[in-house]
């Protein structure tokens, strides 16, 4: 692994300008930068710059502490970006210019300030860490694989382990995953290997047999005509619907909505294997659109970014790696951790899960982009009426504005609807 993802930084380090190199403090980033540094140091040439996001005020989402680990091993031009002085609004007009849909997620604005101060520090190239979580792979499906192969002491290790490295319950992993080993052998009308995972469940877990099998043998036989009317008659009641509450009823029944959500669902159908669910990661389409989304950013920047974890070597070798080399003793994406040996200091080496974004989205919407918020709940909900139920919207807000905790779950439904009022009345388009 060390000696592919080697050439891929590589070949991405051909540059006569200065080259720069995203360094967020996470696995990703991190490894890049370090591989970059180390390979810029034995050519003889001009020291990396690093870019960094830091949290002053949010210091709930600051990752200095691993930042300042690579640094510390010298060889590189540090820059930093205060991504708590400017929100997720801050910069939508000048982001408009060169997007062309209204689709922004709510971290949309971090790359848009990271390019900017690249170009201000005369970078033309930039690497970046995009998306080693799926090149890589976390690998936690290996449970269902370990359940799947009746290795029940292993699963059990793994999970207990995962969940005490990175914060998770083990109770529920234990659960979510022995349960999709459960449903999948219904359909297969394994009855006899589903017997003995019952009987493993209830033994190790504590979970009534009755409820594994009604519940998650019986009920995955029902026929999808079936349910397809179950589900019908249940939409008479609105809380029975998969559609958001968000989405205006009107609309989501003229196009549809619940069955277009249905046909892709796959929570009915889990991957048996890890590598069945790495390569349907790798192949959603969100990847096309987050790499067309970047280069207009960085366009606007005049930057080229350049992603080793996309590259087809990297992307081949990962793919076909066993299933411990992905998750091994609760360690996920081992083959990276294994690989960057000696390069990335251990604490980033060995950390567990990353800083979470949302305090400081909160933060950006409520206080930073206060006025532009409130403005469109008060004044532009016209715009959108025909896509959102905007009563829905308005008790959101009020109770996001009421002064108690704010959710961000409610962060997440506003966003949504903001982002859509503001592109319909930038284009001036109609419902």
């Amino acid at each position: 692994f060390r000696d592919i993802f080697t050439e891929a930084v590589r070949c991405r380090l051909r540059s006569a300008l200065p080259i720069g190199s995203h360094l967020s403090g996470g696995l990703d980033s991190s490894s890049i930068t370090c591989v970059a540094r180390k390979l810029l140091a034995e050519a003889g040439e001009a020291q990396l710059h690093s870019f960094s996001n830091i949290f002053d005020k949010v210091t709930e989402c600051d990752e200095r502490p691993f930042i300042n680990a690579v640094l510390e091993q010298g060889g590189l031009i540090p820059h930093y970006v205060h991504a708590d002085q400017f929100g997720p609004l801050s910069d939508i007009d000048d982001i408009w210019q060169y997007e062309d849909e209204a689709l922004l997620g709510p971290s949309h604005h971090y790359p848009w300030r990271l390019s900017q101060a690249a170009q201000q520090a005369g970078m033309r190239i930039v690497l970046d860490g995009l998306d080693g979580d799926n090149v890589v792979f976390h690998g936690v499906s290996r449970l269902t694989e370990l359940a799947h192969q009746g290795q029940w002491e292993a699963f059990v290790q793994e999970a207990e382990a995962f969940s005490e490295h990175f914060g998770n319950s083990p109770q529920r992993l234990i659960k979510h995953y022995s349960i999709l080993h459960l449903k999948t052998l219904a359909k297969q009308l394994r009855w006899i290997a589903f017997a003995k995972a019952v009987h493993q469940i209830h033994k190790r877990f504590g979970i009534s047999r009755k409820h594994l099998l009604v519940n998650h043998g019986l009920k995955a036989l029902v026929p999808e005509a079936i349910k397809q009317l179950w589900r019908k008659w249940r939409r008479k009641d609105k809380s029975a619907s998969s559609v958001a509450p968000l989405v205006n009823r009107n609309f989501a029944e003229r196009i549809g909505i619940d069955q277009r959500i249905q046909a892709l669902d796959k929570s009915d159908q889990p991957s048996l294997t890890v590598r069945e669910d790495h390569w349907r990661n790798l192949s959603q389409g969100i990847f096309p659109l987050i790499l067309e989304q970047l280069d207009r950013y960085n366009a606007a920047f005049s930057l080229e970014a350049r992603h080793p974890f996309m590259d087809k070597r990297v992307l081949e070798f990962c793919l076909a790696l066993p299933s411990e080399q992905k998750l091994y003793q609760g360690w996920s994406r081992m083959v990276l951790r294994r690989g960057m040996a000696d390069i990335l200091p251990k604490a980033v080496q060995w950390r567990g899960g990353k800083a979470h974004m949302g305090p400081n989205f909160i933060h950006g919407l409520l206080t930073l982009n206060r006025q532009v918020f409130d403005d469109v709940i008060l004044n532009k909900l016209e715009l959108i009426e025909g896509y959102v139920d905007t009563d829905f919207l308005r008790q959101v807000h009020r109770r996001m504005t009421s002064g108690g905790r704010v959710r961000e779950k409610d962060c997440m439904t506003v966003w949504q609807g903001i982002i859509l009022a503001l592109w319909l009345d930038r284009t001036q388009a109609t419902p």
